[in-house]
């Protein structure tokens, strides 16, 4: 099974994979239970100057991740704000920031080798309680599932 995820991880180097092993009822568990999500404001790295007024904005989607709490924060600070980009992925999201389009709330570990920096006026916020649960029958993902599928059933 390990080479099908080294073969994998070879194949799809855009793809990242965090394979845990176990007892089939802690992995169940561990599957079913939500986690702690640390979260904070990010700006570009390359950016100098203060923000202007109103704050631009780099956001999900209305109705995506994050979205909610950026404008709730705002709003506690009493600022005001406009949307100047918004991505449909974590990496369009990240990758704006770093081009300096404005400011955004995203995952610490994601913002983590990214040139971005924590925006030191809001800093993180409070955890998010995530749960994902997912099922991909096309491409990569249903690949490995038909690798892994057929190393078992070998077995």
């Amino acid at each position: 099974m390990m080479r099908v995820f080294a073969h994998f991880s070879e194949q799809y180097r855009a793809v990242r994979l965090d394979v845990t092993t176990g007892l089939s009822r802690d992995l169940t568990r561990r599957y079913r239970a939500s986690f702690a999500e640390p979260i904070g404001w990010h700006e570009s790295v390359d950016r100098q100057d203060d923000w202007p007024d109103p704050l631009p904005l780099v956001a999900f989607p209305a109705g995506g991740l994050y979205r909610d709490a950026m404008f709730d924060r705002i709003g506690r600070e009493r600022r005001r704000c406009h949307v100047a980009f918004t991505g449909s992925d974590l990496t369009s999201v990240l990758t704006a920031v770093e081009a300096g389009m404005g400011l955004s709330l995203v995952p610490m570990r994601a913002a983590a080798g990214r040139a971005v920096r924590p925006y030191a006026p809001f800093g993180e916020e409070a955890a998010m309680r995530v749960s994902l649960y997912a099922w991909d029958d096309a491409g990569p993902t249903a690949e490995l599932v038909a690798q892994m599928a057929a190393v078992l059933a070998a077995r």
